[in-house]
């Protein structure tokens, strides 16, 4: 069983460390980080070491796979409505993708 110490995370905090700790080692590999990470907090109930690691490895993958001179995109946008429900969610989502090198 997997134990989870739940708190509140800013996560949008978390991600901007996680960016800035790869983003040197992008620049290193030839990866270019674009990022569109909101001001604001955002604050869930999540497990803060276990969320910071989902994140590292996401980051450790794409610099795995990437082509040398991709674009890196991380955004995070809040979703005040959840499609086809009338409350409000306030949940984030958060988006890691890259692109291949331009010719």
């Amino acid at each position: 069983s997997i134990r989870l110490d739940l708190m509140e995370v800013d996560v949008v905090n978390l991600l901007k460390q996680v960016c800035v700790e790869h983003e040197k080692a992008f620049a290193d590999m030839g990866l270019e980080l674009k990022w569109k990470i909101p001001k604001e907090k955002a604050v869930r109930l999540l497990d803060n070491q276990k969320t910071w690691r989902i994140f590292e490895n996401l980051f450790l993958n794409i610099g795995k796979y990437a082509m040398p001179g991709s674009r890196v995109f991380v955004e995070v946008t809040s979703r005040k409505k959840h499609p086809g429900r009338k409350r409000k969610t306030g949940r984030e989502r958060k988006a890691c993708r890259k692109t291949a090198a331009c010719p």
